[in-house]
């Protein structure tokens, strides 16, 4: 079967060198200047506003300067005519530090001496700093200590490398991961989560949260009557740097909203599968989907980047004779058959998530991220839950994070906007953060590659015995450690189909929008041997630069009920039975495969029939036209619904 993924359509300013005769009228006399470092020539008066600027800013030592004299010049005459005091001459480049008397102005000095034409160089003091080791954002909560968890993950050390900006102090536009918090809903009101509404109506500032659904009430509005929900979107992705509020671990994560709990925060695994179905869809639906109000954009900034995780922060306990429930079971392992990083609670029952007689799920389902808890000291919470006994914690995907006393944003009709809870529900979402920084980062991971670098980020030897253990599984996150690691891409959804219609004209065309890094219609200058260790064997693809499997699932029960066979690519748009794919531009493809009319397939049925496109690509020595890190060679499969077809017959 062909694997798929379902688609639904500080900022210093540039130090100035001051330089002696720069005028408005022209450069300095030769040899004095420094023209060629600067670039241009800067007037006494630019000079003076530019010194000022950064005095202002507190950016310079006030009423300090540093002067180089022509050779041959007096410092003394200097000195006596400035009214300005040697602190220190430096022998080895020819420098002097001076100090203006009490009350001069250090801009206008400055400004004046670098016309006069005894001085080469004449400069303020600049303050300088260590480079940023961590970003301090503005948000109230975070400046009075109470986010004390994000110290305890390093999290404010890990935002100078992703999202990379020490001194932003405006919200920045969301990233391209999205998290579909499966819990009680979702405060749209929040100024913390999501802006206020723009001008056109129901359309949300940088499309950070995505649609959403409400499973309890059956409807399109997932508000949250509880406050977990609220809660656990704040954690993972509240509006960072916004002057407000809390920051969220993982800055601006975009967050689709998913309410499978009540407002006792009460559901069930009907409820939860159909929401993980819910998240995976609407997610593939607006990651390919264009800005309505911008054609040339897409919702996400880079499609190939848009990543999916689903918070799933809540629990059920089942006997282990009857075992899981095998709908939710299924639902995640759809989820992680299309890509999705799936994170769950470990439970506060002070027990083994498996203690031989019961099991807590989801955190006990295959793939699945289990997350233990940690206090402010980070030590084990007494109530979290850990690793059955005779499991191997080096290979099970478990960890700790804080989740004791965490403040976070509550909904505020019932509250004043902000709320503290316990438990591992929080310490998951404090993972998820994580996550998002870590994809975000490294959007070319595949979700195991994630698990893999938060367990090689994570403090081993914090929470219980040292190295990976059953109390903390692979140990304590840690954000920073995680995000100082180094990968060589290697990107499984590129290309990927972007658009698919039926053609209204031919009956049982699909025509599709690929976009894709690599050049799909140019082999390599030497297309690589099939075998690497025979440089005579029988190039990839047989030296062909497109190789491609087309298939088509009609019922939607992954399995692809009609595979197209394979045929070189062709110089014309109509063929029974083939397909033709151009060069749109320089990174989009439009391609075009057509149904055999004698094809039984569903095409001509009422209602209007739904299936999906399937193409794979296999193992093709691309020439990498956009990013020349990526490999020569890739696999990757993608998929796009088909929601009706023109079935009518010409004439």
């Amino acid at each position: 079967m062909i694997p798929r993924i379902r688609i639904h359509l500080l900022m210093i300013p540039l130090a100035i060198l001051l330089v002696a005769g720069c005028t408005a009228n022209g450069p300095a006399a030769p040899g004095r200047g420094l023209e060629t470092v600067i670039g241009t020539t800067i007037s006494a008066r630019q000079v003076e506003a530019a010194v000022r600027d950064l005095s202002t800013g507190d950016r310079i030592v006030p009423g300090e300067l540093s002067l180089k004299l022509v050779e041959g010049e007096s410092i003394d005459e200097i000195l006596d005519e400035w009214n300005i005091t040697l602190i220190d001459y430096k022998e080895f480049i020819d420098f002097y530090h001076l100090a203006t008397a009490n009350g001069a102005d250090l801009a206008l000095t400055i400004s004046q001496l670098v016309e006069d034409p005894r001085v080469e160089v004449a400069e303020p003091i600049y303050r300088t700093s260590a480079c940023a080791l961590r970003v301090e954002p503005n948000d109230a909560r975070f400046l009075t200590g109470e986010q004390w968890y994000l110290e305890n993950m390093d999290v404010p050390e890990a935002w100078v490398i992703q999202p990379g900006e020490p001194t932003i102090t405006d919200p920045e536009p969301a990233c391209d991961v999205a998290v579909a918090i499966l819990d009680t809903g979702f405060d749209y009101l929040h100024d913390d989560i999501e802006p206020p509404l723009t001008e056109v109506e129901n359309l949300y500032e940088n499309y950070k949260v995505l649609p959403g659904f409400d499973f309890v009430n059956g409807d399109a509005d997932p508000q949250d009557d509880n406050g977990h929900g609220t809660m656990i979107a704040g954690i993972v992705g509240a509006r960072t740097g916004n002057g407000i509020g809390i920051a969220s671990v993982g800055w601006n994560a975009r967050i689709i909203p998913v309410k499978v709990l009540d407002q006792e925060g009460q559901g069930n695994n009907v409820l939860t599968a159909d929401g993980i179905f819910y998240a995976v869809s609407t997610f593939m639906e607006q990651r390919n989907k264009l800005d309505p109000f911008d054609t040339e954009s897409f919702i996400f900034n880079n499609p190939f980047n848009a990543r999916l995780i689903i918070n799933m922060s809540y629990m059920y306990e089942t006997p282990n004779s009857i075992g899981p429930s095998q709908m939710e079971l299924n639902a995640v392992e759809y989820a992680i058959d299309h890509g999705a990083l799936l994170v769950a609670p470990a439970g506060d029952g002070a027990r083994p998530i498996d203690n031989g007689a019961t099991s807590i799920y989801p955190a006990s389902y295959p793939g699945v991220v289990a997350v233990g808890c940690t206090d402010q000291a980070n030590a084990l919470s007494p109530d979290s839950n850990t690793l059955p006994a005779g499991t191997d914690p080096a290979t099970a995907n478990f960890f700790v994070a804080p989740g004791i006393d965490i403040v976070s944003t509550y909904p505020i009709a019932f509250s004043e906007g902000y709320g503290v809870g316990s438990g591992t529900s929080f310490s998951a979402a404090n993972l998820t953060g994580v996550a998002t920084l870590i994809w975000a980062h490294f959007p070319f991971l595949l979700p195991s590659e994630v698990i893999g670098t938060l367990a090689a980020g994570a403090d081993a030897d914090i929470v219980g015995e040292l190295g990976a253990d059953l109390v903390s599984g692979h140990g304590l996150i840690n954000a920073l450690d995680s995000l100082q690691r180094n990968f060589t891409p290697n990107p499984t959804n590129d290309p990927m189909i972007v658009r698919a219609f039926t053609n209204p004209i031919l009956h049982g065309d699909i025509i599709f929008v690929v976009r894709s890094h690599y050049d799909l219609l140019n082999a390599t200058d030497v297309p690589p041997p099939e075998d690497p260790e025979d440089p005579f064997s029988p190039p990839i693809n047989d030296g062909m630069p497109f190789k491609y499997r087309i298939g088509w699932d009609y019922d939607l029960d992954g399995v692809v009920d009609y595979e197209f066979p394979y045929v070189y690519l062709l110089d014309t748009y109509y063929w029974r039975h083939e397909i033709f794919i151009g060069e749109y531009d320089s990174a989009t493809y439009v391609g075009r495969v057509h149904f055999p009319q004698d094809l039984n397939l569903n095409l001509t049925t009422e209602p209007h029939p739904m299936g999906q496109l399937v193409i794979e690509f296999v193992g093709v020595p691309f020439n990498r036209k956009v990013d020349t890190t990526l490999p020569e060679t890739i696999s990757a499969s993608t998929v796009i619904q088909i929601d009706e077809f023109n079935y009518d017959l010409p004439g």
